[in-house]
């Protein structure tokens, strides 16, 4: 194209290096160092317009170790420019722009252009006396703060990031939130592990007692790993795991409601157990569903109750569908029914005055007494929860009264009662972390 140039019969008032061509009715700038043939069929004519090359610019456009130039008139608009397929397709991110990408610019790429900024003209970028912009596209990563759902963007330039090295970028306490997880498993993630190991842009950041570690023995061999509390049996295996060494739990249930011990250790096994019962603690609503041997007592599965519902276990009690109440505690399923294979039973506390404490999605019926104390109360809910804790002053407790009051440390549950306009038997209260 220079040399073409070069020949025609026209007055050219400045250096040839002062123009460049572009096709006309297109956008896109020819390569001067393009031939001819490389630009147009042979057969056809088209009109090809010379123009001030201080109207184009050089923009560079870059993704994880690939980069591409382009020249392009400063009047175009940005998402113009990313339109191009090809464009995407030699950087090859045309599988991950738009949706989980960001364009970055400035000299160290500090600046985050939005949808609207990329709506402006390359030109808005260029800096004076320059003739080349860069954009940089990095991988926009979510990751959810679990305590308040608090959304947080890391952009990365190269999926080689380890999980370590962004949680680091966070911008939150390393010693507070330990854990970078994955979103649809709920598994911990290794600090070695990096982005280009998973095919994902979602996580969820943790504080140490927001999971929990589980052992899952096979044959003789041992595996470890880290969970969510929150995570489910079904998102740990696809096959049965045998808790206790009597029981398997659904796939729905979650972790936090068996985290009686650290870690959780579960035995692998090819098929389940025969019997599914299911118990349902009639003040919550809230049902449990396991598969278990005919040979269980109901003694354990007051035993069990208690573990998932937090009530005390000596004041569980087992009826079975809505009406027969179980009060032999040696009574095993096979002396109940031996030719069912589902059994459901509603649990209740026989205590006479209970209070129902909401902390972190999760509920505890604790019994109590009229001088029993507020402090107390956080005590034992935190405790049941497996929240470690090192002061009570942390937390605060609301009771949830026409208006929802929140007491001192001090205050005794027969004062509680007299914020309630009628004689009540379950409290119900929520207890919150001072910080939220």
């Amino acid at each position: 194209m220079n040399i073409w140039l070069k020949k025609l019969p026209v007055a050219i008032q400045c250096p040839i290096n002062g123009y460049a061509f572009i096709r006309k009715g297109q956008n896109a700038i020819i390569d001067d160092n393009q031939t001819i043939s490389n630009v147009f069929d042979q057969n056809q004519s088209i009109i090809i317009d010379v123009i001030n090359r201080g109207s184009v610019a050089k923009v560079i456009f870059s993704y994880e170790t690939n980069t591409v130039t382009v020249s392009a008139l400063k009047s175009m608009k940005i998402c113009s420019l990313l339109a191009d397929e090809n464009l995407l397709e030699q950087l090859n991110c045309s599988n991950v722009y738009p949706d989980n990408c960001v364009l970055l610019t400035g000299e160290k790429y500090e600046q985050i252009l939005t949808k609207e900024d990329l709506k402006q003209s390359v030109g808005t970028y260029t800096i004076t006396g320059e003739r080349s912009v860069r954009f940089q596209i990095s991988l926009f990563v979510e990751i959810i703060k679990f305590d308040d759902a608090e959304q947080i963007k890391v952009p990365v330039s190269n999926r080689n990031i380890s999980f370590g090295d962004l949680l680091a970028r966070t911008g939150k306490s390393m010693d507070i939130y330990k854990y970078l997880a994955e979103n649809e498993t709920k598994r911990v993630l290794d600090s070695n592990e990096t982005l280009t190991d998973l095919n994902q842009t979602q996580f969820l950041l943790l504080k140490e007692d927001q999971t929990c570690s589980i052992t899952i023995v096979q044959s003789d061999e041992e595996k470890h790993q880290r969970y969510a509390v929150f995570a489910t049996i079904g998102n740990i295996s696809e096959q049965y795991l045998l808790y206790e060494n009597d029981f398997v739990p659904s796939s729905n249930t979650q972790l936090v409601s068996l985290q009686s011990k650290s870690p959780l250790r579960f035995t692998l096994t090819n098929e389940n157990l025969p019997v599914t019962v299911t118990l349902k603690n009639k003040q919550t609503d809230k049902t449990i569903t396991f598969n278990c041997s005919y040979s269980m007592t109901a003694k354990r599965l007051s035993s069990i109750a208690s573990q998932f519902f937090h009530f005390e276990e000596d004041l569980c009690q087992l009826i079975q569908d809505d009406s027969t109440l179980i009060d032999d505690a040696d009574i095993s399923l096979e002396d109940i029914d031996d030719s069912m294979t589902n059994f459901q039973f509603f649990v209740i506390s026989t205590v006479s005055l209970e209070c129902k404490v909401t902390f972190s999605e999760q509920t505890v019926i604790l019994s109590c007494q009229r001088d029993t104390l507020a402090s107390t109360i956080i005590k034992e809910t935190l405790e049941k929860l497996h929240f470690p804790f090192d002061r009570l002053d942390d937390y605060e407790l609301i009771v949830l009264c026409d208006d929802p009051t929140g007491i001192g440390l001090e205050t005794s549950i027969d004062d509680i009662c007299q914020l309630f306009p009628s004689a009540v038997t379950t409290i119900p209260f929520q207890l919150k972390s001072v910080d939220s």
